[in-house]
């Protein structure tokens, strides 16, 4: 990461600066070889973030995140990627206003450890306005999402509100939260845990969502460091309200950190779902970040 003292953008500009400026960035490049396809090399991100800080009067900090895609996907050619928010910090907790993560996307993702496929369905949704505090060892996120949704570049989903509870339980970090929609609550509202620990260069995790309409969502994962070697497996499955099973993925990485922000991965990603659309994936990766 790069930082560009405010001071010196002021006098380069003649414009008074208060704020400390961050800049960051991400390239990653894959080599995918998918079962039934010609293999491919894919552009996953070009991207820019800047960020900034300062003091307010009372003493609070106040911050502003941007983040640009500047590769030709659908928000290329320099236009925000969406995540751009102000936040404000103080003994209160937080206040973020915005394209920000939401109260379950807050939290979770525990079981989301490969670098490129498979994820937990259910991670939550980006909101508008959220709301962090601490009580004791825990932490608490609100947010909420108007009727109408957002007009920012990012997009968010509108009409929801949302809350998640994390805290340290001996070894372990766990956490619940939950989503409620208006016009989208038969199909969109649900309740996720999960829980994960590491010890001695293992970390275990498992996470479970249910929504009201019956479907639920199973993820599991185990990762194992070795200096700057890890190795991961993740078991993601989806049932349909139907108790159809609509995704059984198991994805095997390694991933090496090169150090000076390179890493190199590889990943094998198989879906033994019936009917799924693609079946196995395997890739090779390259990501820098500065």
């Amino acid at each position: 990461m790069k930082k560009i003292i405010a001071v010196a953008v002021a006098a380069a500009f003649a414009v008074p600066v208060y704020a400390d400026i961050n800049v960051s960035g991400q390239l990653e490049f894959q080599y995918k070889a998918t079962d039934g396809a010609d293999n491919v090399i894919n552009d996953d991100g070009q991207l820019l973030t800047v960020k900034g800080s300062s003091k307010l009067n009372n003493g609070m900090t106040v911050g502003a995140d941007m983040t640009f895609m500047l590769n030709d996907g659908d928000a290329g050619n320099g236009n925000s990627d969406g995540g751009e928010s102000i936040n404000i910090k103080g003994d209160f907790g937080s206040f973020s206003m915005g394209d920000v993560s939401g109260a379950l996307d807050s939290v979770g993702d525990y079981s989301d450890v490969s670098p490129e496929e498979g994820g937990f369905a259910v991670d939550g949704n980006d909101a508008n306005f959220v709301v962090s505090t601490k009580l004791g060892a825990a932490t608490v996120y609100l947010s909420h999402a108007p009727t109408g949704g957002s007009n920012l570049a990012g997009g968010t989903r509108g009409d929801f509100n949302a809350y998640a509870i994390k805290m340290p339980v001996g070894p372990a970090e766990v956490y619940v939260g939950a989503e409620s929609h208006g016009a989208d609550s038969a199909t969109r509202d649900v309740i996720a845990y999960g829980a994960k620990s590491s010890f001695g260069g293992v970390m275990v995790a498992a996470e479970y969502a249910d929504f009201d309409s019956g479907a639920s969502s199973t993820g599991l994962a185990a990762t194992y460091s070795m200096g700057d070697i890890k190795l991961a497996i993740e078991s993601q499955s989806v049932q349909s309200a139907a108790d159809v099973t609509t995704a059984d993925e198991t994805i095997l990485s390694a991933t090496y950190n090169m150090g000076g922000g390179l890493k190199v991965y590889l990943e094998s990603r198989d879906d033994d779902a019936a009917g799924a659309a693609t079946t196995g994936i395997n890739t090779f990766g390259m990501q820098y970040s500065f």
